[in-house]
């Protein structure tokens, strides 16, 4: 057998072609201007009631007018005072390490059918971590008590962790701690924002 000219030579590869992108429409978080963080308008303005709900029982929520122009949020038919309000949060909003403030205007429209008044609210964080399991935390208290019929309002500094910001999905609960606190409730002024430095 005779061989000649036998040789393995380096072949550069072929110079792609590029493939170019497409050209993608400008998107902007709809609410992100007034909500900050929130998966929804806690201002109301936009007549949309998108991202708040039921933690609990069947209560009905509606947009209205106050009187001034202003829209805010009624919710009536509560049956417990346990029936929260759940609002939707964008875990994709946090980032690690931030300060965030929640806010939160609220109005209880009556009293405890003994007459009582000046009922305190609290918020828990909600989230499902990226290993699955759940996490809680309190991160409102509103000691000041809120009478009928009288605007209140209340804020947290929240400081955002990992398993937080890479959450599955996030909620903020709100409701009152006095069982008697089965009053129709306005609200006004949701929001998550930076929380202000200094």
């Amino acid at each position: 057998v005779d061989y000649d000219d036998i040789s393995v030579n380096y072949l550069p590869p072929p110079t792609p072609v590029p493939t170019p992108l497409p050209t993608l429409a400008p998107t902007t978080a709809p609410f992100a201007f007034t909500s900050g963080c929130i998966n929804g308008d806690g201002t109301f303005s936009q007549g949309t009631l998108s991202g708040f709900s039921n933690n609990g029982g069947s209560s009905v929520f509606s947009i209205i007018d106050d009187g001034t122009g202003n829209k805010i949020m009624r919710r009536t038919g509560r049956n417990r005072y346990s029936q929260d309000l759940k609002i939707a949060l964008r875990p994709d909003c946090f980032q690690t390490g931030s300060k965030y403030r929640l806010h939160i205007k609220h109005m209880p429209l009556g009293k405890g059918s003994g007459d009582e008044d000046g009922s305190t609210a609290l918020g828990m964080l909600i989230w499902k971590k990226p290993d699955n399991s759940m996490g809680y935390m309190h991160v409102l208290w509103c000691n000041e008590p809120a009478f009928a019929n009288s605007w209140s309002e209340c804020y947290h500094d929240l400081t955002i962790t990992v398993d937080q910001a890479n959450a599955f999905f996030m909620d903020l609960t709100f409701g009152y701690q006095q069982s008697w606190a089965l009053f129709d409730v306005d609200y006004d002024d949701i929001s998550v924002t930076l929380a202000p430095t200094g």
